[in-house]
């Protein structure tokens, strides 16, 4: 069997991996990025859509964020329907007010371009077609890879091993199954043009427990309709049917007058929400391979780039010096639990297909009323907060008094 050696071994050339990719080699580190599909031009099609705010920093790390606009990359600013009214994210076009800027771009364009930019890098060495079968691991730590077609594999050798290749990770069966959570919701969504949105802005409607989402992207708008897992069988009887009904009545709702279906419509009927230990012996998972969140928040691209990000920041120096990795990888696992668990759970508890609770109630018919409480819910759906703060007391006790009856005047 063939054998290569690298610094750092990467399965998986979409986001979380060539963010790696690009970041470790620019540390000086030789990197081959594995990737399954032979198609450089490769991208994932079950996606919203929308990067959060906090991956604009990684973004300009990488030196991405004109490109990203040259390819229709379009600042978002989301509002949120709910049953006490539209819930209207602070800050213009997408803009946090912290130097951060989302953006909403099709996949069909940032993965190629990300991918791209990894290849132009002359310590990164792309492989297409190198799709892994299995993790070489030796005296309990994992130092390399097999990847390729079946009788013609290669063993990838390197001090550190990285899984980014999703969801359904080969690298990630090394560190063992991951703790699952079914998924309480289905989803199928479109392209269009012609889409009438005010402001252009990205929508969510949150019907309780069904939602709904618009997410424009220049002349393209991704339209999804996210109803509970129980009405699937009635929903597939008549799909494009069912699908233009329910987007046809949603409060206040897109305009489709003019709208023209430029894609398929297509659907994710079981899509499990999954967390694994981020890192193991000589191996440390990244994106969707180390968590799998609802879709429905639009928080996966912004995770897969923070996370490539911390693990290399994390496991560069060591690897540099040429001592192991390994106390690297314990602080990559150490900063990804306290950033992303909290989110995880809540996230994979809405998932389930539940309404709002008592505690969402508050906070969001709140925010409606109060600017600050507005803010505050914003911060927490862009990440920049965490579950602890989210709930804090003080935001608690202002949501009551925000949804206290006001008093009406003397006849």
């Amino acid at each position: 069997m063939r054998r290569a050696h690298f610094d750092v071994v990467i399965a998986g050339a979409s986001l979380a991996g060539c963010t790696a990719a690009t970041l470790f080699a620019r540390q000086g580190l030789s990197v081959v990025l594995l990737e399954a599909h032979r198609d450089p031009n490769h991208y994932k099609r079950a996606c919203t859509h929308f990067i959060q705010p906090t991956a604009w920093p990684t973004i300009s790390r990488l030196g991405l964020g004109a490109a990203i606009r040259q390819a229709g990359g379009q600042p978002n600013r989301l509002s949120i329907w709910t049953r006490w009214g539209w819930l209207d994210f602070p800050g213009p076009a997408g803009h946090t007010g912290h130097g951060e800027i989302g953006v909403n771009i099709r996949r069909a364009q940032l993965d190629p371009l990300v991918r791209a930019q990894a290849a132009r890098e002359p310590r990164v060495t792309v492989l297409m077609g190198q799709r892994v079968s299995q993790v070489v691991v030796r005296a309990g730590r994992a130092v390399g890879v097999r990847a390729g077609d079946p009788g013609r594999e290669t063993e990838y050798f390197g001090r550190l091993i990285v899984g980014a290749d999703g969801h359904r990770s080969r690298v990630a069966d090394a560190v063992g199954p991951a703790v699952t959570s079914p998924h309480g919701r289905f989803v199928y969504f479109a392209p269009f043009t012609g889409v009438g949105l005010p402001d252009d802005a990205s929508r969510m409607w949150m019907l309780e427990p069904d939602i709904a989402y618009a997410f424009p992207n220049g002349e393209v708008t991704i339209l999804s309709v996210m109803p509970t897992l129980d009405q699937l069988p009635d929903f597939r009887k008549d799909l494009r049917g069912n699908y233009f009904a329910r987007l046809g009545r949603l409060p206040d709702g897109p305009d489709l007058s003019r709208a023209e279906q430029v894609g398929e419509l297509s659907g994710v009927l079981n899509y499990a929400c999954a967390a694994r230990p981020p890192a193991a012996p000589g191996l440390a998972l990244v994106g969707d391979a180390a968590m799998t969140s609802d879709y429905l928040w639009g928080t996966g691209c912004s995770f897969a780039f923070r996370s490539a990000a911390w693990l290399v920041d994390a496991t560069a120096p060591e690897l540099i010096r040429g001592a192991d990795p390994q106390v690297g990888l314990r602080r990559y696992a150490t900063q990804h639990r306290r950033a992303l668990a909290g989110h995880h759970r809540l996230m994979s508890d809405y998932a389930t297909g539940r309404a709002f609770n008592p505690v969402e109630r508050a906070l969001y018919a709140g925010a409606v009323r109060d600017p600050l409480l507005a803010r505050h819910v914003a911060a927490f759906g862009e990440r920049r907060i965490g579950v602890r703060q989210f709930l804090a007391p003080g935001m608690l006790a202002r949501s009551v008094l925000a949804n206290r009856p006001r008093p009406t005047a003397a006849a």
